[in-house]
């Protein structure tokens, strides 16, 4: 906690930056996800105690080297249960997971329509996401995945819908000044968790749909 405090936005980007190139290259891998675990923990460590002031300060690497070397025994932590055999087997993308809730909510209605504000916004993030991509594939600009309310305006959401119901729990990384920090990551790895959940509960009542055996199945 004391050497997340030293830190500053420069730092937590640093990570969130990290933690989006080993998911590039490793995916979603068991043999990586200690590493991944650890860099998640340490993203929101940062991003609750640290300085979250947007700069062009560059990051003080000492500092994170210093960060990890204390947190090294988050690397011990592992998927357990459904999560590990799910990660072990299901290698959907963030857009395809999107895709399988979206045909959940389309057979269950209004059963699930306090899911519905949740999966709107990680549409509209992803969105958000693939036209930043876009626009450094064009040279426009280096793709930063900072955005403010005007912008989440833009995609048709604001930060009163991230405040009401499942939509409350969407991992955007609170900013100065209205601002907000997007890791494709931690969007991907809450929309799982979020999968999962509603998948047990189903399990649970003994009234699985075809679309929850689709992600069991995959």
């Amino acid at each position: 906690m004391e050497l997340a405090s030293s830190c500053r936005f420069a730092e937590l980007h640093s990570l969130v930056d990290e933690l989006h190139c080993r998911r590039q290259e490793n995916g979603t891998s068991l043999a990586d996800y200690g590493y991944q675990a650890q860099l998640k923990a340490l993203i929101h460590l940062v991003h609750h105690y640290g300085d979250c002031r947007i700069g062009e300060e560059e990051p003080d690497f000492r500092l994170i080297v210093a960060l990890k070397k204390a947190s090294v025994h988050l690397r011990e932590m592992r998927p357990q249960g459904l999560l590990g055999s799910v990660l072990a087997r299901l290698h959907a993308s963030w857009p395809e997971l999107l895709a399988i809730f979206g045909v959940l909510l389309a057979e269950e209605g209004d059963r699930l329509a306090s899911v519905r504000n949740y999966v709107q916004v990680q549409h509209l993030l992803y969105f958000f996401y693939t036209s930043r991509i876009a626009q450094g594939a064009a040279g426009k600009s280096k793709p930063n995945w900072v955005l403010d309310e005007d912008e989440l305006r833009r995609l048709g959401t604001n930060s009163t819908l991230l405040g009401k119901g499942w939509a409350k729990g969407v991992p955007l990384l609170f900013l100065e000044h209205k601002k907000f920090l997007l890791s494709p990551e931690l969007l991907y790895d809450d929309l799982l968790q979020r999968y999962l959940e509603l998948a047990i509960t189903y399990h649970a009542q003994g009234s699985a749909s075809p679309g929850l055996r689709v992600a069991e199945d995959s």
